[in-house]
């Protein structure tokens, strides 16, 4: 499926990337991970998007934490 993607998105000439990394395990994953937080922050920066304000992520986190706090927990 995956490359059957990328085939896609190629012939209809999109924009496609694909990755491939040397194992699953912590070290390799953590550092692929901050390679693409860092990538966001600086395509943010390029395209004058502050990354570290996004009010409508703000507020589905004030609703996520309110939604949790309504759900019944168990008692031990």
């Amino acid at each position: 499926e995956q490359r059957a993607t990328v085939e896609s998105l190629l012939q209809h000439r999109r924009p496609v990337r694909t990755l491939k990394i040397g194992g699953l395990d912590e070290e390799t994953l953590g550092a692929l991970f901050m390679y693409c937080m860092l990538e966001v922050i600086l395509l943010g920066y390029m395209l004058d998007v502050d990354p570290f304000n996004q009010p409508a992520v703000e507020a589905s986190k004030a609703m996520t934490r309110q939604l949790l706090r309504q759900i019944p927990v168990p008692e031990l």
